[in-house]
């Protein structure tokens, strides 16, 4: 309870929760749920009016109003100047981060609240589909807030490492990311746990037994699991933003737990077993009866996909790269391990899921390895030309690298690859799509991994143009620059 009853929480209910408002909600919904229940003359019994008219409701204020509010929790901080004052009071990271983010969203909780209890008072008794339900209506409310005030803190940490931290508002987009994840959870979980009460024959079409690493799991109760799971983690990730910007050291182990965690949740849904579980113990046995290449796929990729999002993030940040290498020619390696990119933490479940997946290839399966070995390797060599180039680019230009950088991407994965296959083909001649000519083997060669039995004309262009990009890089981005300030270890 001390996370939540403390002085943040309670100064947002004093300005979110005001009795006037409180007065107000109550007699605003009896009045709304007193039109939807009378005899409207549409031809809609007064119970289904009312339930539509609560879940419209929760929907408006939860996911929509709640969402903004969370966007906003930060620029409200900056507008009336009091974010100074909290990161320097004795107020710690987790009272502060669940302070905010229940507390500026309070006032659409007690109304949302208001409007599940009326939702599912119109069903005749309770069923164990309707208590999933409700899960899933107060994890999208959660899943909402969360998100939307995660990506606007990191939208403001941002802008605070390049000197323009305004009051003016970033929780546009934000909010929208927000209300589209909360909309899926609520209109596909819940409304399947709602259409699920009606028999016992539905609740097993929509909600059947689902198998995890070879085991069946009830499906109402692996739905919650898995949505409890990624709550937790985006909470977690809210507080780990609030405890950064409040410069207390922020060691990078919780994201070296995130990242197996998830790759290893996700990778246990594409296990399928022949003939029940076998003996690990036996290797042999255990590639006969397990087809383990899906799901080290999946952990690979996920893994992978991270990895090469926090490259792209990171590249702003120089002074990170001087604080790990100044930490690392003082030995002190506590300073360095704190200062380690999150790319680089990654990077060696990368390697680990690669290597696993490299090794069950040339055990049981040796054909696919000319499968996916050639598009592994290619991602790799075009992720580090990414890399190469996006970090070229905010050591040169600086705050303009927030524009340039786009326009790299689109010139290298979509105007150079439509340019080169009108060159190299008659494109605009037959009337064929741009996209039909992008997919010819020499465009892939060029400007795509993609999968081919022959390594060499895949991986030679995509090692080139990283060899291009790390020259660039030592050339532009390494030089001596004094506008840097040293780096303290």
């Amino acid at each position: 309870m001390s996370y939540f009853i403390t002085p943040e929480f309670q100064r947002q209910l004093w300005s979110k929760c005001p009795p006037y408002k409180l007065a107000a909600a109550p007699a605003m919904l009896l009045l709304l749920w007193g039109i939807s229940y009378g005899d409207l003359g549409i031809g809609v019994p007064g119970p289904v009016a009312l339930r539509i008219g609560s879940l419209y409701i929760f929907l408006i204020v939860v996911l929509i109003w709640g969402s903004y509010e969370a966007s906003i929790a930060m620029d409200e901080e900056i507008k009336s100047r009091t974010w100074d004052n909290q990161r320097v009071s004795a107020i710690s990271p987790a009272q502060l981060a669940f302070g905010k983010l229940f507390g500026s969203t309070s006032y659409t909780w007690y109304v949302g609240l208001m409007c599940i209890v009326s939702y599912f008072s119109t069903f005749d008794h309770a069923q164990r589909p309707l208590v999933y339900a409700a899960f899933f209506m107060l994890a999208s409310g959660i899943a909402a807030h969360f998100i939307a005030f995660l990506l606007s803190l990191s939208s403001f940490a941002a802008r605070a490492r390049h000197g323009a931290v305004t009051g003016q508002g970033a929780g546009f987009f934000p909010c929208i990311a927000a209300i589209m994840c909360s909309f899926w959870i609520n209109e596909n979980l819940r409304q399947r746990a709602i259409n699920a009460h009606v028999s016992p024959d539905i609740e097993r079409r929509l909600f059947p037994d689902f198998s995890w690493y070879g085991h069946d799991y009830d499906g109402f109760a692996f739905a919650a699991v898995a949505t409890a799971f990624f709550l937790f983690w985006g909470v977690l990730a809210c507080y780990r933003v609030i405890r950064a910007e409040l410069r207390y050291r922020v060691w990078p182990w919780v994201w070296m737990i995130f990242i197996p965690s998830l790759s290893l949740f996700l990778a246990g849904c594409y296990v399928r077993t022949r003939g029940g579980m076998p003996d690990m113990t036996d290797t042999a046995a255990a590639f006969e009866k397990i087809d383990a290449i899906p799901p080290l796929l999946c952990a690979f990729l996920i893994s992978f996909l991270l990895c090469y999002a926090t490259l792209l993030s990171e590249s702003s940040d120089r002074r990170k790269y001087l604080r790990l290498g100044a930490a690392l020619r003082a030995r002190k390696w506590a300073h360095a391990f704190e200062s380690t990119p999150l790319w680089m933490a990654t990077l060696p479940y990368v390697l680990l899921f690669g290597a696993g997946l490299l090794y069950v290839c040339l055990q049981a399966a040796p054909h696919r390895l000319a499968e996916y070995g050639p598009a592994a390797a290619g991602a790799f060599l075009f992720a580090a030309r990414d890399g190469f180039a996006v970090h070229t680019l905010y050591n040169i230009l600086r705050k303009r690298a927030a524009y340039a950088v786009p326009l790299y991407f689109i010139f290298a994965y979509a105007v150079l690859p439509i340019a080169y296959a009108s060159i190299s083909g008659d494109v605009i001649a037959n009337g064929r799509s741009l996209m039909t000519y992008v997919d010819v083997a020499p465009v892939k060669e060029v400007f795509y991994p993609h999968r081919s039995a022959q390594w060499v004309p895949v991986l030679a262009m995509p090692l080139l143009e990283a060899l291009l990009g790390a020259l660039l890089f030592i050339r532009f981005a390494l030089k001596s620059d004094d506008s840097y300030p040293k780096a303290n270890t």
